[in-house]
């Protein structure tokens, strides 16, 4: 795949990979609607911010970015960045044998999924993964994955 072709081809896989996941589907606390077609409603390829305060919701976010490319242009390194976001309402997770907040549980699920799969020309390392606040209401945890692409035009050669 050529470096171009990262981001979205990126963002696809990801999105697919977690929606396939039931378990993660289910901690998402969609209606029927939701849950037939979460795309825009609970899951977003960009970074989407809650514009309410009244919906106690979970959502999940996927971006690319390709930071650096290195070693004479040949190797690209996106970065997919996934944000697990919830209405404080929802940070509290009562699973039997889970001892930890709904965002955490969340990523450590996605953490395992994505890191177990190839993107690009190998496995997603993990960077960085780290909690915030949107706002007063809204949690966030968001991972940060590594991966390595070949640009696309180094292997052309003129004629």
């Amino acid at each position: 795949m050529a470096v171009a072709d990262a981001i979205s081809d990126w963002k696809n896989k990801a999105i697919e990979l977690v929606i396939s996941q039931d378990e993660i589907m289910e901690l998402l606390d969609m209606d029927e609607v939701e849950a037939d077609d979460p795309m825009y409603a609970r899951i977003f390829p960009y970074n989407h911010i809650p514009q309410t305060i009244e919906e106690t919701k979970v959502y999940i976010t996927f971006t690319v970015n390709i930071p650096k490319i290195t070693f004479n242009k040949v190797w690209a390194y996106p970065r997919l960045t996934v944000r697990v976001i919830a209405h404080q309402e929802r940070m509290k997770l009562n699973m039997a044998g889970v001892s930890a907040t709904r965002i955490d549980y969340i990523a450590k699920l996605i953490v395992n999924l994505l890191t177990k799969n190839d993107f690009g020309y190998g496995k997603l390392k993990l960077a960085t993964n780290y909690e915030d606040l949107y706002n007063y209401i809204f949690h966030y945890r968001e991972l940060v994955f590594i991966g390595e692409e070949l640009v696309d035009n180094y292997c052309e050669t003129e004629d």
